[in-house]
């Protein structure tokens, strides 16, 4: 069957189906215990069920399933029709979604769930029938336009099941469908009037550890690892919410010696199925998240207002105990290199690493434990299967590495291929600033919003500057990526290639930045890109050339200065020089710490500032400085004194 169902699946889109060959489809969906060639047929189905169908093939299809789950059918075909249906809600859920407002098959649905919710718990052939439906009913109820009709339907029922049911597994997903049926809301719709006498989402939280407990621990049968599967989904649904109720979970499934944890964790990641891989990630963000830095956006007064986010120390004392408690990291790291994780997957890995390094007392731990080796390789990646699968995802990456590259000194964290790596990455997320992105984020720290922006500038700016600051080649290659290279000529604004000069404008624009620590931060960087030959080559480069005059005769008198005295202050000389007499004295010195080593590497930039008579304002800052009273700082008199005597070796 297997070679036909290949042959279906070639076929070109929109699918025409005989009946006939339907069947075959449908049939790979029938009770039968798990084995290679029925997963095969299955996953081959599913394909086949998740192409564009022409209108004949969806017409025998849901005349197909009609007739399955008709009230007078067998229990087989009852089974084989549930699990048909289930896979369409997976694969294709507006083709299942048509087919359940259809009048006729709504009435054929309608009398096999009424069936099959009156058959005795844990008796013959009906407990092959509940765990079909059971199944059906979680994926239903986690679709918002059927959520209703699963909970006015079944909604009790399911609630049956969860005290008294013999199946495990059938408790388990029961409990994960009543979970989606009381947590989903429907967009516009107020939420659920509670049940008398309905289990409570502790109880169901405790229902599904205990379950999980009892599955990872009991033999490997199919059965018992779906169960546990199905458990991990639950709780990953209860964590999901900053409620009292999914905080509350958290901190009692976060123990020392919580009995889940050591269930949990370790697991033995290469041998752990995709789906499970991406169920075991998405639970541990759940449980390590902080809440958002900004604040939430006005909700409309008819509405409830949402929960208040949980306190920041309650989430690090919970990720305190993951760390020191329990092999956190191996997992961790297990994960983000198994062949079975998805891009998606490593999406969840690289934000709960994230949220691991927000404290700075664990970052010491994580890098010894080489979670930036496992982040870069996330981050730079260049094999679909293994890099994070989208642009926020890889930013949440490089904010985690400049974390780390602030913590540690940086080659100590890489080596230096690792450090070109990640400083070009951190270099293209500043490229991406302008100084209207800048404004934005300064208005969102003073408007209550945390600064969450405003932090994520700073700290990639600190770590290129930290990076910046070793010297040698690494030094010389980042401020080749920043600043870039000019090929030929002058252009007013700066040396470099067309990105090159783009980063340069971008971290200039952050020099004057309303914020304090922001501007520091760009300063910092500038004065230590300025001691590599790109940084000299940018500034020596961008003095402007002297102004036209009319052309006069020739004179034997030579001239008392060099030419280049008659050149001009460039805009980047300009914000150094203004920068020398800021308020903030780490900014001060970065400042006058640039313009000192300019001064000494290039005649022209020390007659550019000091040489021509009409350069007044080089002068007045330097001396202004030199005259400082010592109380501010004894290094910026000394570099104001060092560029006055810099300029008289170059002058001599």
């Amino acid at each position: 069957m297997t070679s036909q169902l290949r042959a279906l699946l070639s076929l070109p889109t929109p699918l025409t189906i005989p009946p006939s060959d339907l069947s075959l489809v449908l049939a790979s969906f029938r009770l039968s215990s798990s084995s290679a060639t029925l997963d095969a047929e299955r996953t081959l189905s599913l394909a086949i069920l998740s192409r564009p169908l022409s209108p004949s093939t969806a017409t025998s299809l849901l005349s197909s399933l009609s007739s399955l789950l008709s009230y007078n059918s067998s229990s087989p075909d009852r089974i084989q029709g549930l699990g048909a249906l289930t896979a369409l809600l997976q694969v294709a859920p507006q083709s299942a979604l048509a087919f359940l407002q259809d009048p006729q098959f709504q009435r054929s649905f309608s009398g096999t769930v009424e069936k099959i919710s009156g058959t005795k718990k844990g008796g013959g052939e009906g407990d092959g029938e509940r765990a079909a439906l059971v199944r059906l009913l979680v994926e239903a109820a986690g679709v918002g336009s059927l959520r209703a009709q699963v909970r006015e339907q079944a909604g009790e029922w399911l609630e049956s099941l969860l005290s008294g049911e013999k199946d495990e597994l059938v408790k388990t997903t029961a409990a994960v469908a009543v979970i989606k049926l009381r947590l989903g809301r429907e967009e516009g719709m107020p939420a659920p009037t509670p049940r008398p006498n309905e289990t409570t989402l502790d109880s169901l939280g405790t229902l599904l550890s205990t379950s999980y407990i009892t599955s990872s621990s009991s033999s490997s049968s199919p059965d018992s690892q779906q169960a546990s599967l199905v458990a991990l989904e639950g709780i990953s649904y209860l964590t999901l919410s900053s409620t009292p109720s999914s905080s509350a979970l958290k901190s009692s499934l976060i123990t020392p010696t919580s009995p889940f944890l050591t269930a949990l964790l370790p697991l033995p990641p290469r041998n752990l199925s995709s789906p499970v891989a991406y169920t075991l990630a998405t639970l541990l963000h759940h449980l390590t998240t902080y809440p958002p830095l900004t604040p939430p956006l006005p909700i409309p007064s008819a509405l409830a207002p949402p929960p208040p986010p949980e306190p920041r120390l309650l989430v690090q004392s919970r990720n305190s105990t993951l760390l020191t408690s329990f092999p956190l990291l191996p997992t961790l790291h297990s994960l983000s290199t198994s062949p079975s994780s998805s891009p998606q997957t490593r999406a969840l890995i690289s934000t709960t690493l994230h949220s691991l390094i927000e404290d700075r007392t664990h970052r010491p731990t994580l890098i010894a434990a080489g979670v930036a080796k496992d982040l870069r390789s996330m981050a730079v990646s260049t094999d679909p299967s293994k890099r994070l699968p989208t642009t926020a995802a890889r930013k949440i990456a490089v904010q985690a590495l400049a974390k780390l590259l602030i913590t540690a000194k940086p080659d100590l964290v890489f080596d230096k291929s690792g450090l070109l790596d990640v400083s070009f990455l951190l270099a293209l997320e500043v490229a991406e600033l302008d100084s209207s992105s800048l404004s934005a984020a300064t208005e969102e720290e003073e408007e209550g919003g945390g600064g969450g922006r405003l932090l994520r500038i700073f700290e990639c700016l600190m770590a290129l500057t930290n990076v910046a600051s070793l010297g040698g080649e690494v030094s010389e290659k980042l401020a080749a990526v920043i600043i870039g290279r000019q090929e030929s000529g002058k252009e007013g604004g700066g040396g470099g290639g067309k990105e090159g000069r783009h980063m340069m404008r971008v971290v200039e624009s952050a020099m004057l930045a309303p914020n304090a620590m922001v501007q520091r931060a760009a300063t910092e960087l500038v004065c230590n890109l300025v001691c590599t030959d790109a940084g000299v080559e940018f500034y020596d480069r961008s003095i402007l050339p002297p102004s036209p005059s009319p052309p006069s005769p020739p004179t034997p008198t030579p001239p008392t200065e060099p030419t280049t005295a008659a050149t001009g202050l460039s805009p980047s000389l300009h914000i150094l020089i203004a920068l020398c007499a800021s308020p903030d004295l780490a900014t001060q010195l970065a400042a006058s710490g640039a313009l000192a080593s300019l001064i000494g590497s290039t005649p022209t930039i020390a007659f550019a500032v000091f040489g021509n008579a009409t350069q007044k304002k080089g002068w007045e800052t330097v001396l202004d400085l030199v005259r400082s009273d010592a109380d501010e700082g004894l290094q910026i008199p000394f570099q104001s004194r060092t560029c006055v005597s810099r300029y008289f070796e170059n002058r001599s």
